[in-house]
């Protein structure tokens, strides 16, 4: 069965961070030319003074002073033009804007999404639409046509332009007459941000109700639950609420099920389809057990017994919170901002899903019995694992000048033509 997926708008990591269209970088240090002007006159005494006590001759003065100066003016030039080099919006292989302009971004990204939907309709193919939207995480950056409308502030405006961003790709599927037939999944890759506080005192990470923590706590509830809907007619009933633990990983063979192709089987692939659960067939995940990460390490298990509709939760760490707060400074990195706990914590996750009250693991051998079963779970896990080249390394997040992205050479500065063909009506026009 053909499958059409070969068209992609995307960008890469944006340093935008506020109103001001600053970057993060400017943001988060504001008084970023004191330091450097501060650290180069400190570096300038300091190798003075080593001359007056000849530690060092009048040619190393000199080299080193020449070196301080060039590394000064690296750091100002790079926090400079950290964004226009960072932000950047592409439409398959092209550069159509650096930095990226956000607003009125979502509006693009809608365009983008119903055009494709067209482009489908018109040549009968399938496809796989995959809209990730911007919003709601920081910067938070709603249009004009939504700002100020929300009585919850500039986070509720967001919520309300990405539920008509939405609702628009939904009307379009169905003026197409491609709803029917189509298998829209809703959700989100983390929980809320709780550190995340705008300039004026206002949170703008999101909230988490009754779950604590936050986003890159990987053990706590409040970082891995996230709101997930589903439709698909004539296969998900309506109105149907499951409260089965699942992963964004099982999107692949969900998705694989529903086109009827087979996953990979030259690899491990930890995801299971959703299908039988989503259609009712089951009530129960298929996950005996799923392992939350934060980075390469495991911080917490989940167990899901086939008898019974309890799911219980071992935890082996804990985030180091500032006091009276369920976060860190701007997040609980995962090997700075964690203790690995001598005794692993264990909870009903079913009953007790805030996370209140650990479990007394020696008070019943029913309780040892399922510590032991997760244990043994992540150790096989584990051994399951295929050592890969880290993604991560000092060398790949190296920057190298001969693979910067750059649009209208040697500026690397350029801004994607507004269109007039496209109605970007929204519930606030018709008020």
């Amino acid at each position: 069965m053909p499958f059409f997926f070969n068209h992609f708008t995307t960008m890469s990591i944006s340093l935008h961070a506020g109103d001001d269209d600053e970057s993060i970088t400017k943001s988060t240090v504001p008084h970023y030319k004191e330091l450097i002007l501060a650290s180069l006159l400190v570096t300038t005494l300091t190798l003075g003074i080593l001359k007056q006590w000849q530690v060092i001759g009048r040619k190393a003065l000199i080299g080193m002073m020449c070196l301080t100066v060039m590394l000064s003016g690296a750091t100002y030039v790079f926090i400079q033009t950290n964004k226009h080099l960072n932000s950047i919006l592409m439409r398959n292989h092209s550069y159509i804007e650096q930095p990226i302009r956000l607003e009125n971004f979502t509006e693009r990204l809608v365009r983008e999404g119903v055009d494709f939907l067209e482009q489908r309709k018109n040549d009968g193919s399938p496809f796989l639409l995959v809209m990730s939207w911007l919003q709601v995480h920081t910067v938070l950056h709603a249009s004009s046509k939504f700002k100020g409308q929300s009585v919850h502030g500039l986070y509720g405006d967001e919520i309300e332009e990405m539920d008509w961003s939405v609702g628009r790709i939904l009307e379009t599927l169905k003026r197409l007459d491609l709803l029917d037939d189509s298998f829209v999944y809703f959700t989100s890759d983390n929980g809320g941000h709780v550190e995340e506080i705008g300039p004026h005192g206002d949170r703008q990470g999101g909230h988490n109700g009754i779950f604590r923590g936050g986003k890159a706590q990987g053990g706590m509830e409040g970082g891995i639950r996230v709101p997930t809907v589903a439709m698909w007619s004539g296969h998900i009933k309506a109105g149907l609420v499951i409260d089965e633990p699942t992963s964004q990983m099982d999107l692949l063979p969900t998705i694989a099920e529903i086109i009827n192709v087979k996953v990979p089987r030259d690899r491990i692939i930890d995801g299971k389809s959703m299908l039988g659960l989503l259609g009712g067939k089951t009530e129960q995940t298929p996950h005996d057990f799923l392992f939350h990460y934060c980075g390469l390490d495991i911080h917490a298990a989940r167990y899901r017994p086939l008898m019974g509709k309890t799911v219980w939760k071992l935890r082996y760490t804990s985030p180091n919170w500032l006091p009276g707060t369920e976060g860190c400074t701007f997040l609980c990195y995962c090997y700075t901002s964690h203790t690995r706990l001598s005794e692993p914590l264990l909870y009903d996750i079913t009953h007790d899903p805030s996370e209140s009250h650990p479990i007394n693991i020696s008070s019943s051998e029913q309780y040892q019995n399922i510590v032991n079963k997760i244990n043994a779970a992540v150790i096989s896990h584990k051994k399951s694992i295929v050592p890969v080249m880290n993604q991560m390394d000092v060398w790949r997040l190296a920057w190298r000048p001969w693979l910067q992205p750059c649009c209208n050479f040697p500026f690397c500065d350029c801004q994607e033509v507004p269109r007039k063909d496209f109605n970007y009506t929204c519930p606030t026009d018709k008020t």
